[in-house]
């Protein structure tokens, strides 16, 4: 099958993908099937705080400590999520449209609709006509960054950056000179 999403971490290589597809190998050439049954893709995967999140198509989230054990706990939104991340003791995870999903223990998640996650390519290009959004999220313990990109008619076009403690209050990132 396909896999969308490749980590190292507690030891492990995890690969995810298509109709819940999970591999894992400790050394890269050998490899074990793990399935959760579902017909959702998987996007993503995380590690944070010992805890892998999995998310996909139809608002998957998927949690385990193990990567054998999975639990699918209650998801806020159908819309497909794209990326995860963790920091300040925070799960944040994004729909594919920007808004975020936010838990601090990976099981009860809550929708965020500040401004700049909602559309944040209107709020940082001040000009919502024809465009649509999506992001790259990463973080360190600290902060989330978030890099929103628009799509015009005319193509892909890069915005800015965003930092967040929380992954619900986002600010513009400061740019090198």
């Amino acid at each position: 099958g396909k896999y969308n999403a490749l980590l190292y971490a507690g030891g492990l290589f995890v690969a995810v993908g298509d109709s819940g597809n999970i591999q894992t190998s400790p050394d890269g050439i050998t490899w074990t099937s793990h399935s959760l049954s579902l017909t959702n893709n998987l996007h993503t995967i995380t590690h944070p705080n010992n805890t892998y999140v999995a998310t996909g198509t139809g608002g998957l989230i998927a949690t385990s400590p193990d990567v054998v054990n999975w639990a699918v706990p209650s998801s806020p939104t159908t819309n497909d999520l794209s990326f995860a991340a963790f920091a300040n003791s925070r799960f944040l995870l994004t729909e594919s449209n920007g808004i975020g999903l936010v838990s601090t223990d990976g099981t009860n998640w809550s929708r965020h609709f500040h401004n700049i996650v909602q559309d944040p390519v209107c709020y940082l290009a001040k000009n919502c006509v024809g465009w649509s959004a999506t992001l790259a999220l990463t973080s360190d313990s600290k902060r989330f960054i978030a890099k929103f990109v628009g799509r015009t008619p005319y193509g892909w076009t890069s915005v800015g950056l965003l930092t967040s403690p929380d992954g619900t209050n986002w600010w513009a990132a400061p740019q090198a000179p």
